[in-house]
C-alpha cells in the first residue's frame, strides 16, 4: 500500500510539476545527458555530462514545492544534507528557462 501511495504521489508530482514549471513545450531531442551523483547521498550531489545548457537547477519534493535553487555556474556541490531523507526531483533548466533535463534524487 505505502509503495502504491509513493507511485501515485510521485505520478502527480510529475505531471503537476511539468505543467507548473515548463514555459515552452519540452522536446526530446533538447534532452541533456546530465546523470547526478552520488545518488543515493547523505549531504550533497554534483552534476556530470554535458551541463553547459544548464542555467539553474531546482530541487523539488514530491508535492510539487520547490525545496531549493542551485547555481551550477558558482557551485559544483550541491547540498542537500540539511533537507528530510526522502526521493526528490532535480530539474535543469538552460538560460531561457526550458527544460533540459530532470532526474530523481534520493536523499539518506
Amino acid at each position: 500500500m505505502k509503495i502504491f501511495i509513493l507511485t501515485l504521489a510521485f505520478s502527480l508530482m510529475i505531471s503537476v510539476g511539468y505543467s507548473q514549471t515548463a514555459k515552452v513545450p519540452v522536446h526530446r531531442s533538447m534532452e541533456a545527458k546530465v546523470q547526478i551523483y552520488p545518488n543515493p547521498t547523505t549531504t550533497f550531489f554534483n552534476i556530470e555530462g554535458d551541463n553547459n545548457q544548464v542555467a539553474a537547477i531546482y530541487l523539488y519534493n514530491l508535492i510539487g514545492k520547490r525545496m531549493k535553487t542551485f547555481d551550477p555556474r558558482k557551485d559544483s556541490d550541491f547540498q542537500v544534507s540539511d533537507l528530510s531523507n526522502g526521493l526528490y526531483l532535480v530539474q535543469m533548466v538552460d538560460a531561457n528557462g526550458r527544460i533540459v533535463a530532470t532526474s530523481r534524487l534520493t536523499k539518506r
